[in-house]
Order: C-alpha cells, then sequence, then structure tokens
C-alpha cells in the first residue's frame, strides 16, 4: 500500500488595496507562518509600515515538519544492542572503488550512551563509540573524533567522510566528521595499538565492502545500543551547505553522487528498503521498528503577493 500526503501550499494574502490619503502610514501584514520573509522594499519582516503610494510585494519561504507526527517520517530502526542485531547492505558496487576515493555516509542517531559501539561499519573502517570519545576507527583501540558527550541527549544528526589512503598516507588525516550539520575538529580520543585492522586502511575499495549499521561482526561485544533514521551513502565529499540540508531535508533522489537513500519508514518484514534506482536494499537482524523519529524541518516552499 502507498499512503500519498497532499500538503496545501501556503498562502499570503496582503488584503484589498488601500488608499493611504491623510493617512501618515499603514501597516502591511504578509501572515505568519512563514521562515523568512521578503518585501520588494528590501525588509524582511512579517509586517511593514508605508506612507508612500505605489505597488508593494512579499514572498515568504514556508517549512514543512519532517519527523514526529509527519507522515513523511513515521519510522526509525531500534538495536537493542543484542549480539545478532545488525542492517547488512552487500555488493555496493556503484561506490568509489579507488586508493584516494572519498565516500560520505549520512544519518540520524539517538545513542543510549554505551561505551564500546559502533552504528557503522565497513569491515575495519568504521564509527564508534569508545573511552568516552566518538569518531573514525582504524584498528583496535583507535578512535580520532570528538568527545561522545555531543552525542547525548536524544537524536543528533552524524556526517562522516571516510577516505580509502593512498601508500603511507594516514586516512585520519583527510576524514571529516559533521554533528549536527557543524564541522568538528577531530584529535585522536585514543591512539591505535595495532592489532586487528590496519592502522592506515588503503586500498579499503568501498565498493567491495559490507556496509553494517549497529555492528562490525555479530557477537564481538560492539553492538549498537540507539536509533538511527534517514541514512544516505555518496560518492566523493559533499559541500558544508549540502550536509546542512540533510540535517533538515531528505535528498533528491536523482542528485549527484547519492548512491543510497533509506528512510526507514516501510516498516515491512526484514528489509530497508534503498529508495534510489540502485535498489540496494539492507537486510535486517535482531531488529524493532520504532515510532520515535528526529524532529526536522525542511523549507520547501514560497508564496508571493503583490498589493
Amino acid at each position: 500500500n502507498l499512503t500519498v500526503t497532499l500538503t496545501p501550499l501556503p498562502i499570503v494574502d496582503l488584503g484589498s488595496d488601500l488608499s493611504i490619503c491623510g493617512v501618515a502610514a499603514q501597516t502591511l501584514d504578509a501572515g505568519s507562518g512563514s521562515t523568512n520573509y521578503l518585501w520588494s522594499t528590501g525588509e524582511t519582516t512579517q509586517t511593514i509600515d508605508v506612507s508612500t503610494s505605489g505597488t508593494y510585494s512579499v514572498s515568504g519561504t514556508y517549512s514543512v515538519p519532517v519527523g514526529n507526527g509527519s507522515t513523511s517520517n513515521t519510522n526509525s530502526l531500534d538495536f537493542d544492542g543484542a549480539a545478532s542485531t545488525k542492517v547488512a547492505f552487500n555488493n555496493l558496487s556503484n561506490l568509489n572503488a579507488g586508493d584516494g576515493d572519498y565516500i560520505t555516509i549520512s544519518f540520524w542517531m539517538d545513542w543510549n550512551d554505551g561505551d564500546d559501539c559502533i552504528p557503522i561499519s565497513l569491515k575495519y573502517y568504521d564509527l564508534i563509540f569508545y573511552n568516552n570519545g566518538f569518531g573514525f576507527n582504524h584498528s583496535v583501540g583507535d578512535v580520532y573524533g570528538v568527545s561522545d558527550n555531543l552525542l547525548t541527549g536524544g537524536w543528533h544528526h552524524v556526517t562522516a567522510v571516510f577516505y580509502d589512503a593512498i601508500g603511507s598516507e594516514n586516512a585520519h588525516d583527510f576524514e571529516k566528521l559533521y554533528i549536527d550539520g557543524v564541522q568538528q575538529s577531530l584529535t585522536y580520543i585514543s591512539p591505535p595499538n595495532g592489532g586487528l585492522g590496519d592502522p592506515t586502511p588503503s586500498n579499503v575499495n568501498f565498493s567491495y565492502q559490507e556496509l553494517l549499521i549497529g555492528t562490525i561482526y555479530t557477537s564481538d561485544g560492539l553492538q549498537f545500543n540507539g536509533k538511527m533514521d534517514e541514512l544516505s551513502l555518496w560518492n566523493g565529499i559533499l559541500s558544508d551547505n549540502k550536509i546542512q540540508q540533510l540535517v533538515n531535508c531528505p535528498p533528491d533522489l536523482n542528485e549527484v553522487g547519492l548512491v543510497g537513500y533509506w528512510d526507514f519508514n516501510n516498516n515491512n518484514g526484514n528489509t530497508l528498503t534503498d529508495l534510489t534506482s540502485n535498489g540496494y536494499n539492507g537486510t535486517i537482524n535482531g531488529w524493532s521498528w520504532s515510532n520515535e523519529t528526529p524532529n526536522q524541518i525542511c523549507n520547501s516552499c514560497t508564496a508571493a503577493d503583490t498589493i
């Protein structure tokens, strides 16, 4: 079944033409509800006072709610931290495949404050909560990122830029991490101590890796506990402006560089549906659906009137 919800277009109504003869000033009111206004006079307030005859026009930008109560974002996925809980995406053949390539992963996350867990992984290259920090992980003990205090207290939007290093390059020198649309200054929360994985992940070949949500390996003790929503996967590095847009607005499915987009709203069986034409559906294990979603407001339409 497909549910289509139509949001009525906003209306700006300045009313009938007015006479200002013998009146010191007349107040024009564009009405409430717009996130910003632009009058033909250059003013940007809801109301303006005019004392000169002429034609005045105004336009407003209106927002559409995306989460919490809106039918456009009704579900998230709840991970309970159990050993088998994960979502697996295989054969992402459209991802960049060469050394020196970047990919970007963007998602919403409501973390339950448990340490030592991995919400997103690509083989030995992942995002991890560890040692009171959150960031990129290449090997045992390695966390290059920020204090995990930035991720407490409910939903937060995360965008991470991964790099497939060339030769002896350290991928950490090229990585980027954004929390709620703001780029973070990264540092070693915990230095690598060798062992499993590679401190400098070269020859990653992202297109051949299994993308996992909620873990890196089944029963490894690093299972994520919390909720996730609105996952998108991209080739290359997104602009700061685009990352800020993703905080509130879903991507256009035809955007350049978009490899996969999962809105978590199918709520049907054990499949997480990719809404792009690539069809990279995920297989869910140990899952449960939640109707708790992040608050998002997407500026999506304008209205105007003239008097």
